[in-house]
């Protein structure tokens, strides 16, 4: 399989996650407002205010925390200029065509996810960083399961 040509993508904080993130967060503030009105006990009326706190705050982090910089391949290795690191693997965990969300391995440190969409780039760098990952998310699916069945085969 012949490997893709580069393709650069500069990566920020989604506005459109941002906004589903607070379409759930409005929607989670419907249950204490409920739990209000119907008059439940004190107690479960303030636990599930406390839910929907925590899982506020945890969406609102976890969007305001997301990282930004460049992801680039550049036909033979994975780059993130947010990271002096080299990158060891760039899995695809979900694709949506338009966006998709990856998982991105560094050699030494954890793996972090990385949000990307189509609207952020021209179409030709969309399809040409897509393309790339595709590739690398099968080249790499295809070398787990070889080092596997090696493994399985060894013992």
């Amino acid at each position: 399989m012949q490997r893709p040509p580069a393709a650069s993508l500069k990566v920020s904080r989604s506005n459109r996650l941002g906004c589903f993130f607070g379409s759930l967060i409005f929607l989670f503030s419907l249950a204490p407002l409920h739990a209000v009105w119907s008059e439940q006990a004190l107690w479960r009326s303030s636990a599930i205010a406390l839910i929907w706190l925590l899982l506020s705050s945890v969406l609102l982090l976890s969007w305001r925390r997301m990282p930004s910089g460049s992801l680039r391949w550049d036909g033979e290795a994975w780059h993130w200029s947010g990271s002096a690191q080299s990158i060891q693997a760039v899995r695809i965990q979900y694709d949506f065509q338009q966006c998709m969300w990856i998982q991105v391995r560094v050699e030494s440190g954890p793996q972090f996810g990385v949000w990307l969409e189509a609207g952020t780039a021209q179409p030709e760098q969309w399809r040409a960083m897509r393309r790339a990952l595709v590739w690398s998310d099968e080249v790499g699916s295809h070398a787990s399961q070889a080092e596997t069945h090696s493994v399985q085969v060894l013992s």
